[in-house]
């Protein structure tokens, strides 16, 4: 059994074009990335899979696969690990390219939260939602149950508070009753699970108008551990966000 980090990385992104490389910081984004994922210590390789020549181009050592044109992370993680046939006990995590300040070690949890669980196909991670996060459909909120599996994820307001208290804390402690939870969009999961993908039944209507293919992974019946973390990172996806990366990163260059 190994352990492989997939970074999934599609140049053409609608609310920031070619975000990926850009390089305000002196080095494209996708290598900050790449830097997190190479200070990890439970990963066995590091693949950068994408289908743009200019990405591939940036890099050197680091192992890159080109894949087809795909609609999504996931199904870009899949096309790679079909072409770099891992084993059938390897575990894998999926880093969005665009997730260049996450903790590297949040990314071995992951993959320890699998070696530890037998009883889990896919891990994730959660952070505690600020009140604006918990009204935004943008940001993805996800229910757990008393082992911490997944139970739903949802772009509305989860669960409902039908009572006005103050359900958000500042520092991470246990998790209380009517703590909201934001799903963080880094997965790790098991390469059997990666090979039912394609024979999975569609999502209900219902859970498809969401638009989070965990839902459907949920409906046809595997598990998700949630790791709930005091993550401050977020994915980059506009202008304000990236522009406030490079602040952070020249303000840690000088210190």
């Amino acid at each position: 059994m190994a352990n492989h980090i997939i970074i999934p990385a599609r140049l053409d992104s609608t609310r920031l074009p070619r975000k990926l490389l850009l390089s305000d910081t002196g080095i494209p984004m996708i290598w900050h990335t790449v830097r997190c994922a190479k200070s990890t210590e439970l990963s066995d390789s590091i693949v950068v899979a994408t289908d743009s020549d200019e990405i591939k181009m940036c890099f050197g050592s680091t192992d890159v696969v080109m894949t087809e044109k795909c609609c999504s992370g996931t199904e870009r993680v899949v096309s790679c690990c079909n072409i770099k046939k891992f084993g059938p006990r390897d575990i894998i995590v999926n880093l969005q390219g665009d997730e260049p300040e996450l903790e590297h070690e949040y990314v071995d949890d992951l993959i320890t939260s699998l070696m530890q669980d037998e009883n889990c196909d896919v891990a994730t991670l959660a952070s505690l939602a600020s009140s604006d996060e918990y009204v935004n459909p943008n940001v993805v909120k996800v229910v757990m149950d008393n082992n911490s599996h997944a139970m739903y994820f949802s772009r509305c307001s989860i669960p409902y508070h039908a009572q006005k208290k103050r359900f958000f804390h500042r520092r991470l402690g246990y998790a209380r009753v009517g703590d909201s939870f934001k799903h963080v969009g880094v997965y790790a999961y098991r390469m059997s699970f990666l090979n039912q993908l394609s024979n999975m039944k569609p999502p209900k209507a219902c859970h498809d108008s969401e638009k989070l293919e965990q839902l459907q992974w949920l409906e046809n019946g595997f598990n998700i551990k949630v790791l709930v973390r005091d993550i401050k990172s977020t994915g980059i996806d506009t202008r304000e966000e990236y522009d406030n990366f490079v602040k952070r990163w020249n303000k840690h260059m000088r210190s």
